[in-house]
C-alpha cells in the first residue's frame, strides 16, 4: 500500500487522523477535480501529469519505521527521498542525514505522472513489531559498524600524514644542521686565517722592533751566527713542547660522536615523554655546554659540581644527561670527596660542541623528536 500526506498538511496531519490514507485514492480524486475544472478530457489528463503531489511511500513501511521509534515526518521524509523500497534503505539515510535541519519537514513535491510511477513498485511483507525492531537494531549496527570502518581509514590516514610530516621535519633539520655545521666550518677557518695574519704581524713588529735595538746598541741589524744557533735551539725545544702536549690528546671525530649524542637524546626523550624533565635538562646542558664553548679558558664553566641541587634535578635524575655531557669531554673526578664533572683545557673540542650544540637545539625545536 503507496501512501502520500494530506494535502497541505504533511505528515504531521497524517499522525493527527491516525492512519496513512491510499495514495492511488488522493491521486485519482485530484484527477476528477482537475478533469472537471479543465472541461476537456484530453487537455485535462495532460494537466493532471504535470501537477505537482506529494510524494506516495509504503504505507506499511511508514506504519513499520514508526513501529521502531522513528516520528512520523521523519519516517515519511526519509520513504519519500531515500531513493530506495525498502525500510532498510531509508533508515541509513536517516543516519546519514540525522543533523539535516529540515529533517522534519515534508518532502518536495513531485509530478503526478512520477507518483503514480512509485505506486507500481513491489512492496516487502509487513514485519511484526518485533522483527521490525530486531530490524532496525541491525540496520543501525551496520550503519554505526560502517562510520566506525570510516573513522578509523581517517585516523589512520592523519597518522600517515603526521608520520610523513615528521619525516619532511626531520629532513628539513638536518639540512639545516648540515648548513650550520658548514657555516661553522667557514667561521672557524677565517678566525684561523685572522689569527694567522695577526701573529705574522706581531712577528714584523717584533723584529722590527729588535733591529732598532741593536742599532741603538750598535750591533748589527742580523743576528750572529750564535745568535741565530740559540733562538733556533729555542724555536725547536718549544715545538716539541708543543708535540708532546698534542700527542697526549686524540681528538674524537666529531661525526661519530655527534651520532652517539643524538641516539642518547633520542632515549632520553622516550624515557621522559612526560612532564617537562626532558625540555628542562635540554636547556641546562645548552647552558653549560654554550659557557665553555664561549670561554674555554674559564675554569669555572668546565667543571660541574654533581651534588648541586639544581645539578641533581635538571642532570643527573634524567635518563643520559651526565651521559651526554661525558660524550662532549666531559670526565669524572672527585674534589674534596665531592664527584664532579671535569674538561681538561687541551681537550675542549669546538666542532664537537658545536654540534652538540646543534642537536640540542634540534630536539628542543622539534614536538616529535625521539616519539618515531
Amino acid at each position: 500500500m503507496e501512501v502520500d500526506p494530506p494535502q497541505g498538511q504533511g505528515a504531521a496531519a497524517d499522525a493527527a487522523e491516525g492512519a496513512p490514507k491510499p495514495a492511488q485514492q488522493q491521486l485519482e480524486s485530484t484527477e476528477q477535480q482537475t478533469q472537471g475544472e479543465a472541461g476537456v478530457s484530453g487537455s485535462g489528463e495532460a494537466d493532471a501529469d504535470a501537477e505537482m503531489v506529494d510524494p506516495p511511500v509504503n504505507g506499511e513501511h511508514l506504519v513499520e519505521m514508526e513501529g521502531m521509534g522513528f516520528p512520523r515526518a521523519r519516517a515519511y521524509r526519509a520513504l519519500a527521498l531515500s531513493g530506495t523500497t525498502t525500510v532498510e534503505g531509508a533508515v541509513n539515510w536517516l543516519v546519514e542525514h540525522s543533523d539535516d535541519a529540515d529533517i522534519d519537514e515534508p518532502p518536495p513535491k513531485i509530478r503526478r505522472a512520477d507518483a503514480e510511477a512509485k505506486l507500481a513498485k513491489a512492496n516487502k511483507p509487513k514485519l511484526t513489531p518485533e522483527e521490525a525492531k530486531e530490524q532496525a537494531a541491525k540496520i543501525l549496527a551496520e550503519a554505526k559498524k560502517r562510520r566506525e570502518k570510516e573513522e578509523k581509514e581517517q585516523a589512520k590516514a592523519r597518522g600517515i600524514a603526521m608520520r610523513e610530516s615528521a619525516k619532511e621535519m626531520n629532513k628539513a633539520r638536518g639540512e639545516l644542521d648540515e648548513a650550520e655545521r658548514r657555516r661553522n666550518l667557514i667561521e672557524r677557518q677565517r678566525a684561523k686565517d685572522e689569527e694567522a695574519a695577526a701573529r705574522e704581524k706581531i712577528r714584523a713588529k717584533i723584529a722590527q722592533d729588535r733591529a732598532e735595538r741593536r742599532a741603538k746598541l750598535g750591533l748589527p741589524a742580523e743576528l750572529t751566527a750564535e745568535e741565530k744557533a740559540k733562538e733556533a735551539e729555542e724555536l725547536r725545544l718549544k715545538a716539541e713542547a708543543e708535540e708532546r702536549r698534542r700527542a697526549a690528546f686524540v681528538p674524537v671525530k666529531p661525526a661519530k660522536r655527534l651520532v652517539e649524542l643524538r641516539e642518547k637524546l633520542r632515549a632520553m626523550r622516550q624515557a621522559h615523554l612526560e612532564g617537562d624533565a626532558f625540555t628542562t635538562c635540554i636547556a641546562t646542558l645548552l647552558k653549560l655546554l654554550g659557557n665553555v664553548a664561549r670561554s674555554p679558558g674559564e675554569e669555572k664553566y668546565r667543571r660541574v659540581k654533581l651534588s648541586n641541587a639544581a645539578i641533581q634535578k635538571r642532570i643527573v635524575a634524567v635518563t643520559n644527561g651526565v651521559d651526554f655531557l661525558e660524550g662532549c669531554g666531559f670526565e669524572h673526578a672527585t674534589e674534596g670527596g665531592e664527584e664532579v664533572l671535569l674538561m681538561d683545557e687541551a681537550k675542549v673540542n669546538m666542532e664537537l660542541l658545536n654540534g652538540a650544540g646543534s642537536l640540542l637545539v634540534g630536539a628542543r625545536d622539534n614536538p616529535t623528536f625521539g616519539m618515531l
